[in-house]
This record gives structure tokens, C-alpha cells and sequence, in this order.
């Protein structure tokens, strides 16, 4: 009876499963149209413009420039200062080509331009700092090759260490009478820049803050700084002419150095001091006169400066140094004065074209190969007589000093012909 049932069961499922199958198989035919809309989705992200300008979704390029008006004041990031005032930096305006700071930021005057601030924005073209802002940081605007040109306003009062270094496209700047410092390497490698004018409000310039400005061809510094940094003005290529004012004392190491275009210079009375390798290979240089303020001529000074034709030592230096004009293959004649006690070694090595020396008997010492290689060296004219040259301390590789014509001095004419001798007519060493 129970097996009865099973099947009868068994058969009624089995017929309810083809009734189904076939069901299926009649709805599949043509596309039926489309079904009722289902409910909203979630909200999409709101579109903002991205550090490169351009619309993003998330974080999606949508490729689009947001050419629209934009509020810079939003895009620059802003920081609170101890005083109250606020620093400012490019945040996310970094990609932008022309930047005006505001004055202030949530009513608080905007002060400094923090170190660091805009370095190495390369698509920076032109920036407007405004009245309100006192110093430009440190590295500031660092390796903005970009940047053609920069208002400084004269609340400003320093610029600090390489605030504008490699700034290569920078054709122009003005420095106002405000700033008073200038820090280490503030220009440096300015290579577009033309000429500067340093205001009389600076008191002081950092180490190489024009060095390798190598289209730097006049510099004016006005009354107010008392020393040329050590590497100033070094490698500006271009560089023809520099006014230095009175009111400076000393002239730094490799202040000058390289400046090949540069023809002449005026050393004021004021300077007392001109550091070591000053103006080596200032290879255009054709004259010089150092002040007689100055007491001594430093390391190759003017090693290299292969133009020069005539320097005039005053009586107030009492040493020349090692290599002093070393390589100075256009200088024909050198008279040293009676101020001077030591002639430091190599000091006139390598003067090709010089034919004669003036020294005098003041001198006590004279360095190893003083003269060395100066082939045209002929006549050698000493204020004193043979047995005061004798005195002399000479070092070594002296051949040249020691074998050309020895002249010695006399004002009256000599009846003795055992030696030569010589005396001054209009300030000139002239044979008896």
C-alpha cells in the first residue's frame, strides 16, 4: 500500500518538473522591453582641479584644463608666525605661470616667504610679492628656471641664502633701498641676468651671491657695503665693468675670479685689503692700480691675468705673495717699491713678455723661482749695490733673476766700470 502511494507521488513530481522545464523553454523569445527604473544610486565624488590645473574625479585625470577664474589665495598654503603675521608658501600653485601673493590672509598681514617656499617650480614665470612681506626665505625660490622676472617691494628688507639661486631665465631684477642683507648664494647661477644695481641700504652681501650670473655684464654698488663676499662676482663671464664705491675695505677671496671680460676696475683708496685669488684670470684685464691703502698683494691675486700690460704697486705694500701675477704674459716691465721687504715664490713665474724688473734694496727675501720662465727677462735693475744683492735671500730656480743683466743704482755717474748701473729720468729706470 505505502509502495502504491511512493509512486503515485513520485509520478505526480515528475510531472510537475517536464510542466516546468517546457514553461522555460516558451518564455525565452524576443527581448521584451525594459523593466522599471530601481532606486537612486550613490552620490558620484565632486570634481576639484589638481595640482597639474587640470578637473579631477578621485582620482581620475579627467585631462580637462580648469581654465576658469581661480582663486589663487586658496591654491597658496599659508602658516601662522610667532608674531602673529603669516608665512607663504605655492601649495598647490605650484603649476601655475604668474603668481600674485596677497597682502594678508584671514585678516593677518602675510610677512615672510617661507624658506623654501616656491623651489624648483619650474613652470613659475612671474611673481608680485606684495608690501606686506619683510624677508624672502632660504632657497625660497630655488631652481625656478622659469622665472623671467620678480617684484621686490621695498618693505623687504633681506633675501636669504640662495632665495633666487639658478633662477636661469631671470633677466632682470631691482634690488630696493630697503634690503639691508643680501645671504650667501642669493643669485647665484642667474644666467640670464643682465645688470644689478646693489642699493646703498646694504650693508653686507653674502659668499658667490652673483657667481656664475654668466650674462652679468655691469655691476654698481653703491656707498653702504664695506666687503666684497669671498667668490662675489667669480665666473661671470660677461662681466666688463664694476663700480666699487669708497665705503668699501676689502676685497674677498676669488671675489673676481674668472670674470675674463672684464677690462678695467677701480680700486678706491678706502680698500686696505684685496683677499687671495681676487681677480684670478681675469684674462681681459689690461690694467690696474692698487690703492695705497693696500698693504699687501695676496696668493695669485692676479694669477692668469694674461692682458695685463701695467700695474703700479704703491709704496705702501710690503709683501707680494706666492704666484702673485703668475701668467701674466702681456706684462713687459715691473717696478717694485721701496715698501716692499719679500717677493714670494713664483710670483712673476710664467710673465713671458717681460723684459725688465725693478727691485729694491729694501727687498730681503725673494721666494723660489720668482722670475721662472720669464724668457724675455733681460734687464734686472736693483736699488742697491752688488754686495747688497748678495745679502738677499734667494731661493732656488732663481736662473733667470740671477743671469740677466744686472743693473745697480746710482743717481750720479758712475766712473767705476766694473758694474752697470742705472737711474731714474721722468720715473723711468734708465742705463747710465
Amino acid at each position: 500500500m505505502k509502495s502504491m502511494k511512493f509512486i503515485k507521488y513520485a509520478s505526480l513530481l515528475l510531472v510537475v518538473l517536464i510542466c516546468i522545464s517546457t514553461l522555460s523553454a516558451c518564455v525565452q523569445g524576443e527581448k521584451g522591453e525594459q523593466g522599471i527604473q530601481g532606486e537612486a544610486g550613490k552620490d558620484g565624488e565632486t570634481p576639484y582641479i589638481g595640482e597639474n590645473g587640470n578637473w579631477w574625479i578621485g582620482d581620475k585625470d579627467t585631462g580637462v584644463c580648469a581654465n576658469g577664474e581661480q582663486n589663487v589665495d586658496n591654491w597658496l598654503e599659508y602658516y601662522p608666525l610667532p608674531d602673529g603675521t603669516y608665512g607663504v608658501t605655492a601649495g598647490r600653485a605650484k603649476y601655475l605661470e604668474s603668481i600674485v601673493i596677497p597682502e594678508t590672509y584671514c585678516g593677518k598681514a602675510v610677512t615672510q616667504i617661507l624658506d623654501n617656499g616656491f623651489e624648483k617650480y619650474s613652470n613659475l614665470k612671474s611673481v608680485t610679492i606684495p608690501n606686506s612681506v619683510t624677508s624672502i626665505g632660504s632657497h625660497a625660490f630655488y631652481d625656478c628656471t622659469g622665472l623671467t622676472s620678480v617684484t621686490i617691494p621695498d618693505s623687504v628688507t633681506s633675501i636669504g641664502k640662495a632665495a633666487f639661486y639658478d633662477c636661469d631665465s631671470l633677466t632682470s631684477v631691482t634690488i630696493p633701498d630697503s634690503v639691508t642683507c643680501i645671504s650667501d648664494y642669493a643669485f647665484k647661477k642667474c644666467g640670464s641676468l643682465t645688470s644689478v644695481t646693489i642699493p646703498d641700504s646694504v650693508t653686507s652681501f653674502g659668499e658667490a651671491v652673483f657667481r656664475d650670473c654668466t650674462s652679468l655684464t655691469s655691476v654698481t654698488i653703491e656707498d653702504g657695503v664695506t666687503i666684497i663676499s669671498d667668490f662675489a662676482f667669480a665666473d661671470c663671464s660677461s662681466l666688463t665693468s664694476v663700480t666699487i664705491p669708497d665705503s668699501v675695505t676689502s676685497i674677498g677671496f676669488n671675489a673676481f675670479a674668472d670674470c675674463s671680460s672684464l677690462t678695467n676696475i677701480l680700486i678706491p683708496d678706502s680698500v686696505t685689503s684685496i683677499g687671495t685669488y681676487a681677480f684670478i684670470r681675469c684674462s681681459s684685464l689690461t690694467s690696474i692700480t692698487i690703492p695705497d691703502s693696500v698693504t699687501s698683494i695676496g696668493t695669485c691675486t692676479f694669477y692668469g691675468c694674461s692682458s695685463l700690460t701695467s700695474i703700479t704697486i704703491p709704496d705702501s705694500v710690503t709683501s707680494i705673495g706666492y704666484g702673485a701675477f703668475y701668467k701674466c704674459s702681456s706684462l713687459t716691465s715691473i717696478t717694485i717699491p721701496d715698501s716692499v721687504t719679500s717677493i714670494g715664490s713664483e710670483a712673476f713665474c710664467n710673465c713671458s713678455s717681460l723684459t725688465s724688473i725693478t727691485i729694491p734694496d729694501s727687498v730681503t727675501s725673494i721666494g723660489y723661482g720668482v722670475l721662472d720662465n720669464c724668457s724675455s727677462l733681460t734687464g734686472v735693475y736693483y736699488g742697491g749695490c752688488a754686495d747688497d744683492l748678495k745679502k738677499i735671500s734667494i731661493d732656488s730656480n732663481n736662473y733667470n733673476l740671477m743671469n740677466a743683466t744686472h743693473y745697480y743704482y746710482s743717481e750720479a755717474q758712475p766712473t767705476d766700470t766694473t758694474y752697470k748701473y742705472w737711474h731714474y729720468v721722468d720715473g723711468v729706470p734708465t742705463v747710465w
